[in-house]
């Protein structure tokens, strides 16, 4: 509840639209990206010098997160799912009575990690 109230608080739908748009917008550039063979190699460069800075783990985050995008393939029927979800959440957050929002928010995200 204090969630959805937050949000209705904030009163900015339009930035949460946004929000999801460049979400989407990101996704396919790294959709694009993560074909670049060139660009896979200049990360895997960078090992040694992360490791040199002590950022190891983070190197190693970006390699695997680089890699689990590219494996995808087709990114968009995983952008498409996080389009929809989060449309619906947006439209539950700003538009449905207050307890009807807590409880439906509740439940789809109850249902998407089981599907997840």
């Amino acid at each position: 509840m204090r969630y959805t109230l937050s949000w209705r608080l904030a009163n900015d739908r339009p930035a949460r639209d946004r929000q999801l748009a460049v979400v989407q917008h990101m996704g396919l550039e790294l959709q694009q990206l993560t074909r670049k063979k060139t660009l896979r190699m200049g990360l895997r460069m960078m090992r040694n010098p992360a490791r040199a800075a002590g950022l190891e783990a983070l190197q190693h985050f970006l390699e695997s997160g680089f890699d689990a995008f590219a494996s995808l393939g087709d990114a968009r029927r995983f952008l498409d799912t996080i389009r929809e979800r989060e449309s619906g959440w947006i439209t539950t957050l700003f538009d449905a009575p207050l307890d009807d929002a807590s409880e439906a928010l509740a439940s789809e995200l109850a249902r998407a990690s089981r599907s997840d």
